[in-house]
């Protein structure tokens, strides 16, 4: 079944998040301070531990706000990957702002490690894990209330990971936006790298017009052709196919901040698509 909140769709045979979770997510004036506290703290660290010569392996997948998202903040260290889940401390009590359950089956699904970032009632962040980092192991948090910090380098090695269906997909996202960015100088984006929701860019073209973009990766071009016609009510849209390799040019086998080769494609939708 087709589903929508606004102007955006989803099958709930390949997403199985429902429509009062994205109207839970829609908080701006709740989430977006604590968006820039945390960006800010993270990156803080970044530069404190910046070498040159031996630079700290450190990659933004998520940063900004976005609904729906099964994690409010996404970053990787090295292999390894964090989701960040935002919550509220009060009187040593943690309450939850978005839904832990997504946020633990997301985990799973896309291979990165959960932890929380508390914040106090005046939105600033809690040091309740005792380190710079400041973060806290979701999972034993959630099944033993324990307190337990979470610091990035200890989940790190050299072993070679491959990046989740995920990973690519944000960064197929990331390329197209800058492309658009600078081949068309768009400078005003909404985008949703959240796999199964629709359409993942929206953007005004040249024209003042309103434009989507639906995005494929790695030889998948199938698209839904009831999402398509209900996007077409309020503009034009474009599919965007992208394949990824690693530098042996062996497809789907792109490993955590390996250099990946992209080659992209572009088609225009039309209403007579079938």
């Amino acid at each position: 079944m087709i589903r929508q909140v606004g102007q955006l769709y989803w099958d709930d045979e390949i997403t199985d998040i429902t429509e009062d979770y994205i109207r839970s997510q829609t908080r701006e004036e709740v989430l977006l301070p604590l968006y820039d506290e945390a960006v800010r703290h993270f990156e803080e660290i970044e530069k404190k531990t910046y070498d040159e010569e031996n630079p700290y392996d450190y990659e933004w997948i998520k940063r900004d706000y976005q609904v729906p998202y099964f994690a409010d903040l996404v970053f990787r260290c090295r292999n390894a990957l964090f989701g960040v889940l935002f919550c509220r401390v009060e009187n040593g009590e943690i309450s939850f702002i978005n839904d832990p359950n997504l946020f633990e089956e997301a985990s799973i699904r896309y291979n990165f490690i959960p932890c929380l970032l508390p914040f106090s009632k005046n939105n600033k962040i809690r040091n309740m894990a005792g380190d710079e980092w400041k973060l806290i192991d979701f999972s034993n948090y959630l099944n033993n209330k324990k307190i337990t910090p979470v610091i990035p380098n200890d989940y790190t090695s050299s072993k070679p990971v491959e990046e989740s269906f995920y990973e690519i997909y944000s960064t197929a996202i990331h390329v197209l936006v800058d492309h658009l960015a600078n081949e068309e100088n768009i400078t005003q984006f909404l985008i949703n790298s959240y796999p199964g929701i629709e359409p993942a860019i929206c953007y005004m073209d040249g024209n003042n017009e309103f434009s989507w973009m639906m995005v494929r990766i790695n030889g998948d071009d199938s698209v839904n052709q009831e999402i398509v016609n209900s996007l077409f009510r309020v503009g034009k849209g474009q599919l965007a196919t992208l394949t990824f390799t690693n530098e042996d040019k062996k497809k789907n086998r792109i490993y955590r901040g390996d250099t990946a080769r992209v080659r992209v494609s572009l088609r225009e939708f039309t209403l007579s698509d079938d």
